[in-house]
């Protein structure tokens, strides 16, 4: 009865009517979920999250961190503070592509003296805006020395998070 309530309700009024155990119900399990997680597996996670977030390819930093959360065989908790920490660096992200991109041009032996390095990195994206993956594809040589650079320092980053999470979850 309680789902062919919330169904018309959700649609002539715009809210979804649920019963209060129903909700607690669903709250209990996502607390139990989120107590169970150890703090190597949080670790893994918030360490998951920030590689996966600072990813430099714009727009794709899910991808790898659902990658990696599969690869360590997160539990759903896991995943979920995964994407968390993923969204909450964008602005980081976006900060970080043009120094993993200039690291790329570097260990290839291109230097400092190309377009990558010198200068606004984003001043030579003209339109990502407008036309995101026409610049992707324009500059897909750049970003995949970017991610030839991210792919270089993500396991020590990745090592050093999750030694530092874990640590300062079992102090507490």
């Amino acid at each position: 009865l309680g789902y062919a309530v919330a169904i018309p309700s959700f649609f002539l009024f715009g809210v979804v009517s649920i019963s209060m155990e129903w909700l607690q119900a669903k709250l209990s399990k996502v607390k139990q979920a989120f107590t169970q997680l150890d703090a190597t597996t949080l670790g893994y996670a918030v360490a998951i999250g920030v590689l996966g977030g600072i990813f430099p390819v714009p727009g794709l930093t899910t991808m790898p961190c659902i990658l990696l959360a599969a690869l360590f065989r997160l539990p759903s908790a896991g995943h979920v503070i995964v994407q968390a920490v993923n969204f909450s660096l964008t602005v980081v992200d976006l900060f970080l592509i043009p120094h993993f991109a200039c690291l790329g041009e570097i260990l290839v032996g291109n230097g400092f003296d190309n377009p990558t390095c010198s200068g606004n990195f984003f001043a030579n994206l003209e339109g990502i805006t407008s036309e995101p993956l026409q610049v992707v594809l324009k500059y897909s040589t750049t970003f995949l020395l970017a991610v030839f650079a991210w792919a270089l320092v993500a396991p020590f980053l990745f090592f050093a998070i999750a030694k530092l999470t874990s640590t300062l979850v079992n102090k507490k």
